[in-house]
């Protein structure tokens, strides 16, 4: 199992051309030659695919996952593969269903109808399609927990990106959920979870609970890489959805996997 970067966590600084070739040369100086390429300047739309193929290949880096917004994943099926084959990535992404599908039992049926058939269409392209999981997946729409909704009536075919920090919050062991999606997993977002908040957060952030960097929190990352090595995910990505210094909490993360694992022995 190999550990990339989500480019998500790095979207600030993912501005046009030359900010995504500064991106790319510093995410492969810290070691990484893989990526999933999320939050930066869409393709075509924004940058050519034909240059993002250039700026990673010229770093040494694969695109092994994307983020693609729903409309295009339903309307452009077709189109979407294509970019993704001149790309050589092979799963599309989706980060997140529409809001109506989260509090309506008709609007959800009609949202894994059509993702459902986004998977047929991409197989034919040799390509895998990710759903993407938040916490609210976790909470009920109509008689039971979405989440449960698609695992029973999502194409066997479209897979899971687990996010280990999300599993969490929506009070699931990030372990027992991946063993619950055994075989329907190709790639993971890590980032931790701790509840050890100081008075600002709880105050006047009114929260009780944050993400941060890998190893800095209380996620145990040993029964998750060993779990991910069972079940032979491919990759595993470094994302800060939030964070004041990414590249600072990229590099702490990185910093303990390379402690926590010195042989590569899971990675």
């Amino acid at each position: 199992m190999k550990i990339g970067v989500q480019l998500y966590t790095l979207r600030n600084y993912a501005k046009g051309e030359s900010g995504l070739e500064s991106v790319f040369s510093k995410v492969r100086e810290m070691g990484y030659d893989t990526v999933q390429y999320s939050g930066c300047p869409a393709f075509p739309e924004e940058v050519k695919t034909e240059t993002l193929k250039k700026i990673a290949d010229a770093n040494g880096i694969n695109i092994c996952l994307t983020h693609v917004p729903v409309e295009k994943i339903f309307d452009q099926t077709e189109k979407t593969a294509e970019e993704h084959l001149k790309l050589g990535c092979p799963t599309v992404g989706l980060g997140g269903m529409p809001r109506p599908a989260r509090t309506s039992p008709d609007e959800l049926k009609k949202f894994i109808e059509k993702m459902n058939v986004a998977a047929d269409k991409l197989s034919e392209f040799g390509l895998g399609l990710a759903y993407h999981h938040h916490d609210f997946e976790f909470n009920k729409c109509g008689d039971e927990r979405i989440f449960d909704t698609l695992i029973r009536e999502f194409d066997p075919k479209i897979f899971f990106t687990v996010d280990t920090y999300w599993a969490k919050v929506g009070g699931e062991d990030p372990v027992a959920w991946m063993k619950k999606l055994d075989g329907r997993i190709r790639d993971l977002h890590i980032k931790d979870w701790t509840d050890k908040v100081n008075f600002f957060v709880k105050v006047f952030l009114r929260q009780k609970q944050l993400m941060c960097p890998v190893g800095a929190g209380k996620l145990d990352f040993k029964s998750i890489f060993a779990e991910g090595k069972r079940q032979g995910v491919n990759t595993a990505l470094i994302e800060l959805d939030i964070a004041p210094k990414p590249y600072v909490a990229l590099q702490q993360s990185t910093d303990y996997l390379n402690k926590l694992f010195p042989d590569k022995s899971l990675i």
